[in-house]
């Protein structure tokens, strides 16, 4: 988990963290007929990681969407893609808008 957030993971926030998980059991998406970006890490998350890198089959595994989206992979895993490479993932989501203003018009 980002060093940052070590400090927070107590038994409250576990808690928490069942209940949203059992709160969104089940739920299924609806279409919302807008443009939507799934913003994805290139690298495994750190308990997904095996010897340094994916394990066999963890491919399959990727973040994935069952509506229509366009997809951006960007640098980092699950915690860095907003910490360390926060940078990195926002101009890729200014790519993508831009890049839907363009079209829009």
């Amino acid at each position: 988990m980002g060093g940052q957030f070590d400090a927070v993971v107590d038994d409250m926030s576990m808690a928490a963290l069942g209940a949203y998980t059992r709160m969104a059991r089940g739920w299924r998406p609806e279409p919302v007929g807008v443009p939507t970006l799934l913003v994805r890490a290139t690298e495994p998350a750190p308990q997904m990681r095996f010897r340094g890198g994916y394990r066999a089959g963890d491919e399959e595994r990727r973040t994935s969407w069952l509506e229509p989206y366009d997809t951006v992979d960007v640098p980092g895993e699950h915690w860095t893609v907003n910490e360390d490479h926060a940078h990195t993932t926002a101009g890729a989501i200014q790519t993508w808008l831009s890049a839907l203003g363009a079209t829009a018009g």
